[in-house]
């Protein structure tokens, strides 16, 4: 629980300073979105190249995790949940700008970009590429159709030749189990 008396300093964690934002730490939280706002410039840095296109997504990334805190579980690691957010954001800018293009997502050098092991200043962890090899075959095919290339789970269902809801079953154990590889590593 967080004390109006102790104001929040630079070493406290991330786990630290959202737990007491969480519990309406205001000061906490300026400080919490200072350090995020830093990991999101260096996780964005090392993956688009363009400076204006990093700051909108910066800022996405910070307004979408501004959003969702509440459904951070102060129990769990904090750190995989904001890069998985962080991932997403710049999975989400990227298929915006190559939206009209002819060779979109299917570009395999996409994907290395992203399966590219990086450092905690540097992107997402190799522990998100770990967890994502960690996968059964098809949960991986999914959660890759879903959530890197934007499809819808009926589009999923029709490519894979599932059913609707066998694809968002999948899908949801498949990011059950991501969430539990990640929590793992970083206990």
């Amino acid at each position: 629980m967080a004390h109006p008396q102790h104001q929040p300093t630079e070493h406290e964690t991330l786990d630290v300073l959202m737990r007491r934002a969480l519990a309406g730490d205001n000061a906490a939280y300026a400080l919490a979105l200072t350090q995020m706002a830093r990991l999101a410039r260096a996780v964005v840095g090392a993956k688009i190249q363009h400076p204006e296109t990093q700051e909108d997504v910066v800022q996405d990334i910070l307004l979408s995790v501004h959003q969702a805190r509440h459904t951070w579980d102060g129990e769990r690691p904090f750190k995989p949940w904001f890069y998985a957010i962080a991932l997403y954001r710049m999975l989400d800018s990227l298929r915006s700008h190559y939206r009209n293009r002819e060779d979109t997502l299917d570009d395999p050098a996409l994907f290395d970009t992203f399966a590219a092991p990086v450092t905690e200043t540097g992107g997402i962890s190799e522990s998100l590429d770990r967890a994502l090899k960690s996968l059964p075959e098809r949960q991986r095919q999914i959660v890759m159709l879903m959530k890197v290339q934007g499809f819808s789970a009926q589009e999923v269902a029709v490519r894979l030749g599932m059913s609707v809801s066998a694809v968002k079953v999948a899908a949801h154990r498949a990011y059950k189990q991501l969430r539990d590889v990640l929590e793992s590593e970083d206990e």
